[in-house]
């Protein structure tokens, strides 16, 4: 994990610490709130595309064809 050493390496400065810590926090957070507004948009769109198959199914008489005996 070159990752980790970086962050190993850099420990000793507490001033340069202090500034990665917050980087990475910040990153932390900008991902977080990214991801929530992504998964209310494909929650939306999940939504709406089921909303539209059964509009499209209930059109379609083939499908439900049981209802006329």
């Amino acid at each position: 994990m070159p990752y980790m050493a970086r962050v190993e390496k850099v420990e000793n400065n507490p001033e340069k610490r202090s500034k990665k810590i917050h980087s990475l926090t910040y990153l932390y957070g900008k991902t977080l709130y990214f991801l929530k507004k992504l998964h209310y948009q494909l929650l939306y769109i999940n939504i709406t595309m089921i909303s539209m198959f059964a509009f499209i199914f209930q059109s379609i008489p083939i499908l439900n064809n049981h209802f006329y005996y």
